[in-house]
C-alpha cells in the first residue's frame, strides 16, 4: 500500500498542476476570516436568551439557516452565541479549508444573500452546477461550483453592470435594483479573455437579469421585441447584435457537450471575465481538501498540436476541422480534476505518457 501511495504521489508530481493564469484570473482576497479570539471566563454566564431553551441541534438547524454575516453579528451578542456558531459544522468547515470565499463574499457584499448551509453543501460537492465535470471555482452570485469552461461558454455564469442589465432587457434600472447585487473588486480579470477592473461597480447576475425581465414582460418574445423597437432609436450594429444575444443566450445547463461546442464568430465576450468567481475546494469523505489538478500532459498536447499540428489519434477520428480540434484541445487541456480522476486520466493521455518518456 504504501508502495502504491508513493508511485501515485510521483505520478501527481509529474503530471499535475494548477496553471498560474487560471488560478489568479479571478477574485483574490489578502485577508481571511478568523474565529473569535473571546473566550468565557470563568464564573461568567453567557445566555442566547429564550434560544437557550432549545436543544443544540435545533440552534444548528436554525443557524445553519443564517448567512455568515448574521452569524458573525450572533457572535458578538454573547459568549453563548459564540460557542453555538463556532460548533456549527458548517461555520467550521468554511471557515478552516475556504475562508477566502467568505472574505470574497463579504468584500463584494455577497455574503448576506447565501445560508451558511448554502455555501457548505457546496464545499461538499465536486460537480460543476452548469456541465457535471470538476468543478474547481465558486460562482459568488448563486454560491454553485462551476469548473473554468464553464465559466467562459456559459451565459448564466456571466455579470453585467447594472446600467447594462436594464438596457439588455429594457428594465427600468430600479427594477434591476431590485436584483442581489454584487459590488465588483479592482484588479487583472481573465477567464480566456482579460479584463481590466479600475473602479467598484454594482453588478448583477445575467441569469437573474433575464428571468426578472420575463416575468416582468411576460415572455422571452417579448423581451426581444423590445430591443426590436429601440433598434431603430440609435442602437449601433455591433450593440444591437451584443445584446441581442445576450437576450438569446441559454440559461439552462448546458451539460458534458459544452466542452465540444465551438463558439461562434463574433460571439460577444464575457464583459466581467473572472470578476464575479473564486478558486473553490472541494472537501470529500475523510476530510481530504482537493484544490483541483490540471495535467500537464494535456498542455503538452495542446502544445504540440499549435506548433506542430500535431493531433493525438484519440481526436483525430472524430475531429477534422482547425477550430474543432482547436476547441477539443483547449476543454481537455483547461479541465481540473480530482486526484483520483487525474491518476486514472493519466493512464490514457498520451501527452501523459509522451512526458513520461522524456524522465
Amino acid at each position: 500500500m504504501e508502495h502504491e501511495d508513493a508511485a501515485d504521489k510521483s505520478r501527481i508530481d509529474l503530471h499535475g498542476y494548477q496553471p498560474r493564469h487560471i488560478m489568479e484570473g479571478m477574485i483574490k482576497v489578502d485577508k481571511s476570516p478568523m474565529p473569535s479570539s473571546i473566550k468565557r471566563a470563568p464564573g461568567i454566564s453567557a445566555s442566547l436568551g429564550r434560544l437557550d431553551t432549545l436543544p443544540l441541534e435545533i440552534l444548528h438547524c436554525i443557524f445553519a439557516a443564517l448567512d455568515f454575516q448574521s452569524l458573525s453579528r450572533v457572535s458578538k451578542t454573547c459568549l453563548r452565541g459564540i460557542e453555538v456558531v463556532e460548533s456549527l459544522r458548517e461555520y467550521r468547515d468554511m471557515i478552516r479549508h475556504a475562508p477566502r470565499a467568505i472574505a470574497a463574499l463579504g468584500r463584494t457584499r455577497q455574503v448576506c444573500y447565501h445560508a451558511a448551509s448554502t455555501l457548505h453543501n457546496t464545499l461538499l460537492s465536486k460537480e460543476c452546477a452548469s456541465c457535471g465535470r470538476f468543478g474547481a471555482f465558486l460562482f459568488l452570485p448563486t454560491c454553485k461550483r462551476c469548473c473554468y469552461d464553464c465559466l467562459w461558454q456559459n451565459p448564466s455564469l456571466w455579470v453585467m453592470p447594472i446600467s447594462a442589465a436594464a438596457k439588455c432587457f429594457g428594465l427600468p434600472t430600479s427594477l434591476v435594483k431590485t436584483l442581489p447585487t454584487m459590488l465588483s473588486l479592482p484588479g487583472n480579470y481573465q477567464v480566456r479573455f482579460g479584463v481590466s477592473v479600475t473602479r467598484r461597480r454594482r453588478l448583477v447576475s445575467l441569469a437573474a437579469a433575464k428571468k426578472l425581465a420575463i416575468d416582468h414582460f411576460g415572455s422571452e418574445e417579448r423581451v426581444a421585441g423590445l430591443l426590436e423597437v429601440r433598434r431603430t432609436a440609435g442602437l449601433s450594429s455591433q450593440e444591437y447584435f451584443d445584446l441581442r444575444w445576450l437576450q438569446a443566450a441559454p440559461m439552462q445547463p448546458p451539460g458534458p457537450e459544452i466542452s465540444t461546442r465551438v463558439k461562434e464568430a463574433d460571439t460577444p465576450n464575457d464583459s466581467c471575465s473572472g470578476v464575479a468567481s473564486i478558486p473553490f475546494p472541494h472537501l470529500s469523505t475523510g476530510n481530504k481538501l482537493e484544490h483541483g489538478l490540471w495535467c500537464k500532459g494535456c498542455e503538452h498536447t495542446f502544445r504540440l498540436w499549435s506548433q506542430n499540428g500535431v493531433v493525438p489519434d484519440n481526436f483525430s477520428r472524430s475531429l477534422d476541422e482547425t477550430e474543432n480540434v482547436r476547441r477539443a484541445l483547449s476543454a481537455v487541456r483547461d479541465r481540473a480534476r480530482s486526484t483520483t480522476a487525474l491518476l486514472e486520466h493519466t493512464t490514457r493521455c498520451s501527452g501523459a505518457q509522451a512526458l513520461v518518456g522524456k524522465e
